[in-house]
C-alpha cells in the first residue's frame, strides 16, 4: 500500500510517501509561491528514488486548510485529478492538525492582514479558528508549552518540526473523500468557526 502525501498550504512544500505505514521518504523545503513550479518535479524525483511509478498509488493525503488561498489549492487540484481518473483514495486532514502531529500544541500560521490561523490541540482534540494576532495570547491555554508555525507573530521564536513525520503520526485523523467532485478548501471566518477533530 503506497501513500503520497501532500501539503501546498503555507511556505513550505511538503511530501511524503508512506507504504505499509512507514514513512519511505519525504521533503521538507521552503518555496513560498512557488509550490506549483516544484510540487510534480519533487514528486517525480522521489517516486523514481524510491523506485515507484505513479500506477504504484493506492491512496493520497492532503491538507484541505486552513492556509493560503492558492497553496492549499495546489495539491488538492493534483488529488482531485488523479482522483477523478482513478480508484486511488484520497484523504484529508486539517493543516493545522497535521503541523501539531502527536503533541499538545498551539500551531499559529500567518493569515496575513493582522490575522492568524490558531490551532490548540489537547490530547488530539482541538479546533481550529482565524483570530487578530493581536488576540492570541488571550486565547492560547497556558499549559501548552509547543508553540509550532509563526510564532514570531507574537513575539517567540518561529517552530517548524518535521512535518513530513506528521502525515504517519495523524493517520487516525485522516477523512476519506466520499465524492471528489465535492472536495473544496476549508475557509475559516472571522469570530471562531469551529472545527473539531475528533
Amino acid at each position: 500500500m503506497i501513500t503520497l502525501c501532500m501539503d501546498t498550504s503555507h511556505k513550505y512544500l511538503v511530501l511524503a510517501i508512506l507504504k505499509d505505514n512507514v514513512l519511505i521518504d519525504g521533503v521538507m523545503t521552503v518555496c513560498w509561491k512557488k509550490q506549483s513550479e516544484l510540487i510534480l518535479p519533487e514528486i517525480d524525483k522521489m517516486m523514481r528514488k524510491n523506485q515507484f511509478v505513479p500506477t504504484d498509488i493506492d491512496s493520497i493525503v492532503i491538507t484541505d486548510g486552513p492556509g493560503s488561498f492558492t497553496g492549499v489549492r495546489i495539491a488538492m487540484t493534483i488529488a482531485k485529478v488523479i482522483g477523478s481518473l482513478t480508484d486511488v483514495k484520497i484523504y484529508t486532514i486539517s493543516t493545522l492538525k497535521l503541523y501539531a502531529g502527536n503533541l499538545d500544541a498551539i500551531v499559529m500560521l500567518d493569515a496575513r492582514g493582522g490575522r492568524c490561523y490558531l490551532g490548540i490541540y489537547h490530547n488530539y482534540i482541538g479546533h481550529d479558528e482565524i483570530v487578530k494576532v493581536e488576540d492570541v495570547n488571550s486565547l492560547i491555554d497556558s499549559s501548552i508549552k509547543n508553540i509550532i508555525g509563526d510564532a514570531s507573530l507574537i513575539g517567540k521564536v518561529d517552530n517548524y518540526p518535521s512535518i513530513v513525520d506528521n502525515f504517519l503520526l495523524t493517520k487516525a485523523f485522516w477523512t476519506e473523500v466520499k465524492d471528489i467532485n465535492a472536495l473544496t478548501p476549508v475557509y475559516l471566518k472571522e469570530k471562531s468557526e469551529y472545527i473539531i477533530n475528533i
